[in-house]
C-alpha cells in the first residue's frame, strides 16, 4: 500500500518523498534502494520524483543532508537561547541525542556510511558535519575560557556523543535478543527499551564529568 500523498504543498510532497526514502535508503543501502519502489510508496511517479528532488544520488544526499542540516539548525537556535558554557552543552547534547535517537533512519543510514567511508556522502553534507563539531568547538572553548570546562580535545568530545547515540539507535534489536535470554550469565541487558530522559541525563553527566574543572 502506498503512503498517504500529502495534499498541501511542494514542499510538504518533497518532505514525504524524502521520508520514504529515508526508509529504504536506511534499510537497503544506497546500492539495494530502487528508485521506482520509492517513487510508488510514495505515490507519485519516477518524473515527478526527478523533477522534485532529482536522480537516486540526488534523493539519497537529499536525505543526508536535510537530516544533518536539522541537526545544526536546532543545536544552533537552542544554544542560542542557552546563557552559560554548561547550558549550551546540554543543548548541544539534548540536540544530538533528539535527532540520533528520534530518527529511526538517522543511524542505520549513518553507519552505513560510516562503515564505506562516506563513498555516498555530498561535500554540502560533510560541511554541515562540520559545523556540528564546531558548534562543540565553541562551546568547550567558551567553557575552557570560563574556568568551566578543562582544555579538551572537541572533536573527540563529539565523536564520544555521536557514536554513543548512534549505536543506541541501531543496537535495539541486538539488546531485544540479549534481554529474551534467560541465562543470568549471558543476559546483559534486561531493558532493551532503554528509558529516554535517563539516558540522555547519563551522557551529560558522564560528558560533564569528564570535561569539568577540579576548582
Amino acid at each position: 500500500m502506498n503512503a498517504k500523498l500529502p495534499q498541501k504543498n511542494t514542499e510538504d510532497l518533497t518532505a514525504h518523498i524524502l521520508n520514504i526514502a529515508a526508509i529504504h535508503f536506511s534499510e537497503k543501502g544506497f546500492s539495494g534502494a530502487r528508485v521506482d519502489e520509492i517513487a510508488k510508496e510514495a505515490g507519485v511517479n519516477k518524473s515527478s520524483m526527478y523533477y522534485r528532488v532529482g536522480d537516486k544520488k540526488a534523493l539519497y544526499h537529499s536525505v543526508i543532508f536535510n537530516m544533518i542540516t536539522q541537526m545544526v539548525d536546532t543545536a544552533a537556535t537552542r544554544i542560542n537561547h542557552a546563557n552559560s558554557p554548561a547550558d549550551k552543552l546540554k543543548a548541544y547534547i539534548h540536540t544530538l541525542a533528539d535527532l540520533i535517537l528520534g530518527q529511526p533512519h538517522f543511524a542505520p543510514l549513518m553507519l552505513r556510511e560510516i562503515a564505506s567511508g562516506g563513498t555516498n556522502m555530498s561535500t554540502d553534507t560533510l560541511k554541515a558535519m562540520n559545523q556540528m563539531k564546531g558548534l562543540a568547538k565553541t562551546i568547550l572553548e567558551e567553557g575552557h575560557e570560563a574556568g568551566i570546562f578543562r582544555e579538551s580535545n572537541y572533536a573527540l568530545v563529539h565523536i564520544i556523543i555521536v557514536s554513543t547515540f548512534n549505536l543506541i539507535a541501531a543496537g535495539t534489536p541486538i539488546r531485544e535478543r540479549l534481554s529474551a535470554l534467560t541465562d543470568t550469565e549471558t543476559c546483559l541487558s534486561e531493558n532493551p527499551e532503554l528509558p529516554y530522559e535517563k539516558l540522555v541525563n547519563d551522557m551529560t553527566n558522564f560528558v560533564f564529568c569528564a570535561l569539568k574543572t577540579n576548582k
